[in-house]
């Protein structure tokens, strides 16, 4: 069977779908306790909505890790284990298995380059979904947590290319994550006896989202147009 659909205009509309699917995913719990399915029909619909459920665990797991160690709370959690540039990643074991998941994010691209302009393209690709996703980790679960709010609607997706976004939208949807941004840098910064370098790319993400997400449409439209 092959069926065919449409990328999303831009990173609001990528969201709002990410939102729906959720929404759909969730609704599917019931199937986990229903009496007369296969053990393979259970597990599925465990693992999708286990997928979903684990975005705000990452999200307290992140936020708990910062606050382990610093001025405002406390040292909060002691250890002591193998350590490589600094503190900031410890166990090498570890360090080595994310390293490797990162270099094959990252890097798995590189076989369809074959001359500059592919490598120019793809350099681009990964700075600018890298800048506008490394913030999911928090828009994401606000977007699955308030779930229950929203009222339960089927809202299909805009799949014109000409789409416009518009600067005003942009910041109306991103404003707060970007507020967050801004004080987990001061976080690091000044809150903590060291600053946590793991923690900047994705602070660093949400600060930069309102001009990322808006310049990536407006480079969309432009690539559409010509």
């Amino acid at each position: 069977i092959e069926t065919y659909d449409e990328a999303p205009a831009n990173s609001l509309h990528s969201r709002a779908r990410e939102s729906r699917w959720a929404q759909g995913t969730l609704q599917g719990v019931p199937l986990i306790f229903m009496k007369g399915l296969s053990p393979g029909v259970r597990f599925m619909a465990f693992h999708s909505v286990y997928c979903y459920l684990a975005q705000p665990v990452f999200l307290m797991w992140f936020f708990f890790g910062l606050f382990s160690q610093s001025f405002y709370f406390g040292e909060l959690m002691s250890f002591k284990t193998d350590i490589i540039l600094n503190g900031q990643f410890v166990n090498r074991t570890v360090t080595a298995v994310l390293f490797f998941s990162l270099a094959v994010i990252f890097f798995h691209k590189l076989v369809l380059v074959r001359n500059r302009k592919d490598l120019k393209n793809f350099a681009y690709e990964v700075l600018f979904s890298t800048l506008i996703y490394s913030g999911n980790f928090l828009y994401s679960t606000w977007d699955m947590i308030t779930i229950p709010f929203k009222k339960l609607r089927w809202c299909p997706m805009k799949k014109d290319p000409y789409d416009h976004l518009s600067m005003k939208k942009t910041v109306k949807a991103l404003w707060a994550g970007t507020l967050v941004g801004i004080l987990g840098l001061l976080y690091i910064r000044q809150g903590t006896p060291h600053i946590q370098w793991a923690s900047f790319p994705l602070f660093l993400s949400l600060c930069l989202s309102i001009p990322i997400v808006y310049r990536s449409a407006k480079s969309n439209q432009k690539e559409v147009v010509y």
